[in-house]
């Protein structure tokens, strides 16, 4: 590892920029953030602005890794309005940083960008691995778009990750972060076929392969980021909340509610996509929160 290298990571903000950034910093890289917040005070943090084009340019061209997380939340109402940001943060965002990495001749080592596992066709019954087919939906498409402004930087020779990340277990964001406030008072809510597929990765492992893949050269292409200890969702409740020595009421949400209340982004929380964790676990990386005990434990 060279102690001069600098990272620049976008999406300051997120949880899992937040954890990157801050391991980063103990193993001993500089590292500087883009954020959309024209007002952030944090060090090291510059304002950048996607629909108007402009960054930092001369922080730009200190950086030899780019580690580009930004997206405004795919969660918040799927408004044509919310779609276009959604669009905007991920994939002209990329655009941006190419285009202004290209012009000015930076040459970049390594391109990580996140992805999702929405990028394969949510019918299928089979598992995914990396070269499956996409889907045909909007999320697929998304995510398709997204993968391709990020392969751009292939073309200025640098090394490009696709994190097709699955959901991120972390107590204090996210989907978990939601489900235990049910859980102080005996509820577990359940959401979505209790027989769907439950594919995860806990925050830390997602944190531990982005700075894998910054150190190990082999690391390329795109990488299904879940779990090899594969699960449905009604066992991961039931595994939940079993190991915490107190009885729960586990409780079926009908899906006719979820989708008054959700409409199209109920297709997020009843997905029952299947993807493989082969080529990760073939690329040497280790989980140190494989199986779902060993979340119970950290959290």
């Amino acid at each position: 590892m060279n102690k001069n290298e600098t990272v620049l990571i976008t999406g300051e903000n997120g949880s899992l920029a937040k954890k990157v950034r801050d391991q980063l910093k103990q193993l001993g890289y500089n590292v500087i953030t883009f954020t959309s917040r024209k007002n952030s005070t944090k060090k090291n943090s510059h304002y950048w602005n996607i629909e108007k084009k402009t960054l930092n340019l001369k922080v730009l061209k200190k950086c030899d890794h780019i580690i580009h997380l930004a997206g405004f939340s795919i969660i918040k109402p799927w408004t044509n309005k919310n779609k276009k940001l959604m669009y905007n943060s991920r994939v002209l965002s990329s655009r941006l940083l190419f285009n202004e990495c290209e012009k000015n001749k930076i040459s970049i080592k390594t391109f990580i960008s996140a992805s999702a596992i929405g990028y394969y066709n949510e019918s299928s019954t089979d598992e995914n691995h990396e070269e499956s087919k996409p889907g045909n939906s909007w999320l697929s498409k998304l995510a398709q778009d997204w993968e391709k402004s990020a392969n751009m930087f292939n073309g200025i020779g640098s090394r490009v990750i696709n994190l097709r990340i699955s959901l991120l277990i972390d107590k204090d964001s996210g989907f978990l972060n939601k489900l235990l406030p049910f859980m102080k008072i005996g509820i577990v809510p359940l959401v979505g076929g209790k027989n769907n597929r439950f594919e995860y990765i806990h925050i830390d492992d997602a944190v531990n392969f982005v700075i894998y893949s910054i150190k190990n050269s082999k690391i390329n292409g795109p990488y299904n980021l879940a779990s090899d200890n594969k699960i449905n969702l009604f066992d991961f409740y039931k595994k939940i909340t079993k190991s915490l020595s107190k009885k729960y009421l586990i409780i079926k949400i009908p899906n006719i509610i979820m989708k008054l209340i959700l409409g199209e982004r109920f297709k997020i929380i009843n997905s029952n996509i299947k993807v493989s964790s082969k080529k990760i676990i073939n690329s040497g990386f280790q989980f140190k929160f494989s199986k779902i005990i060993d979340i119970i434990k950290k959290i």
